[in-house]
């Protein structure tokens, strides 16, 4: 009789394990599904990124302090990848859209690691 006792108990303590293990299991899932699964609704923009890029040169402190260049400097750099690494505008994509979005990137992810 105090052998079942002994065995039930352990067969106890190892369920309680179990269940403890399980608990954590369960956890585990709840904060991946949450953090991985649960995405928020994607961001729409109010402009385009030529539209943006076109506001930022009417105002010229603001495109100096955005892309760290002059508007000069800016479609210097666009004339020059059009004429030496013959890039094109499609009706997808604009090129100083592109460069805009390219620089203001950079410039964010430098700031990243340099900090």
């Amino acid at each position: 009789m105090e052998d079942l006792a002994k065995n039930g108990q352990k067969g106890l303590l190892l369920l309680a394990e179990l269940s403890q293990q399980a608990a954590i299991i369960g956890e585990m899932g709840y904060q991946y599904t949450e953090r991985y699964l649960h995405k928020g609704k994607y961001r729409e923009t109010p402009e385009t990124g030529l539209q943006w890029v076109m506001r930022c040169m009417g105002r010229p402190r603001y495109f100096y302090k955005m892309f760290r260049m002059s508007t000069d400097v800016f479609m210097a750099l666009h004339d020059l990848l059009i004429s030496n690494y013959g890039l094109t505008s499609t009706n997808k994509c604009i090129i100083n859209g592109v460069i805009g979005n390219v620089l203001v990137d950079r410039w964010r992810t430098q700031i990243i690691f340099t900090s």
